[in-house]
């Protein structure tokens, strides 16, 4: 049985990190060199003195993912640690794969336009999305982050609190840990309703979900 602390060869190393890498790349070549079949509007979008079609952009984001992970393959191969290689390693074929099935969705979904449309548009296609609404979807994400934040730092305060005032007063223990064993079975989704109805406003209703979400992944992890 070989041993999985065993150090990565420098050799082997190297070819399974351009494996990694050369899926990415495949598949910027790929949508630059195969023409466009089927009869879809390629838009451009300008961004001050830089103007950038929806292909051009999409194989900028693989020459991005595509320079991650080469940052990282230099990463593991000068850390210290003995599995580091291994671990970056040991997905290298799936990342090539996915390279090459983001080329084959590109083909399918953008340049021959055989699968079904609008539900499985190309890759190029939901790349335009943020090129076309990138300050909604900026608004948006900024407004996911402050409901994610106000969530997870009331399930910390209430969490924590609720952890020490239970665990220094047993009369408080005795009164408050049955309740929570009973509620902690609930999943979150079963406290919607009552969250939306109780609660003034749908901001307030998912702050009080995210802690009940939390807890059920907890559990089940």
């Amino acid at each position: 049985m070989k041993n999985k602390n065993t150090r990565v060869s420098d050799r082997r190393f190297i070819l399974l990190s351009l494996l990694t890498i050369s899926g990415f790349l495949i598949a910027a070549v790929i949508n630059a060199a195969v023409r466009q079949i089927a009869d879809v509007k390629i838009n451009t979008y300008t961004y001050g003195s830089i103007t950038l079609s929806i292909n051009e952009a999409y194989r900028i984001v693989l020459f991005v993912i595509a320079f991650i992970y080469a940052v990282l393959a230099v990463r593991a191969f000068l850390s210290r640690k003995r599995d580091a290689r291994q671990k970056y390693v040991n997905a290298a074929a799936f990342r090539f794969v996915l390279g090459i099935a983001l080329a084959a969705w590109d083909i399918l979904g953008t340049k021959m336009l055989i699968l079904p449309q609008p539900f499985f548009p190309g890759p190029a296609r939901i790349i335009e999305a943020f090129l076309m609404e990138s300050g909604f979807i900026l608004k948006n994400t900024l407004y996911s982050l402050r409901l994610y934040a106000a969530g997870f730092s009331l399930g910390v305060i209430f969490g924590v609190g609720t952890g020490i005032v239970i665990g220094w007063f047993p009369k408080v223990r005795y009164w408050v840990y049955p309740i929570l064993r009973i509620t902690g079975v609930v999943p979150a989704v079963a406290w919607m309703p009552f969250a939306l109805t109780l609660l003034p406003t749908p901001f307030t209703a998912a702050v009080f979900l995210i802690p009940a979400l939390y807890r059920t992944s907890a559990r089940h992890a």
